[in-house]
């Protein structure tokens, strides 16, 4: 599998299991690689680790549902891990 296509299919993982524990080593085997290259490709494609495009991706879709929804903050940080 081409690594474009590995990362496009990590960053579909990170999409549906956000509000998830997600570890380096899930998102290796998604991919059939070692938890290093995964980090490798990772970082050489995004220009930042799987662990912070994560947390960002999770910051984003907290603040989407802060303004756009009426959902208490609780809710939204269950919701969004």
């Amino acid at each position: 599998m081409e690594t474009v296509a590995r990362i496009q299919k990590v960053l579909r993982c990170i999409e549906q299991r956000c509000g998830k524990d997600l570890s380096l080593d899930e998102l290796a085997k998604n991919v059939n690689v070692s938890k290093s290259e995964c980090l490798r490709r990772f970082k050489l494609t995004m220009q930042t680790t799987s662990y912070k495009f994560l947390m960002e991706y999770r910051l984003q879709q907290a603040a989407f549902l802060l303004r756009d929804t009426d959902l208490s903050v609780d809710i939204i940080a269950d919701g969004v891990g």
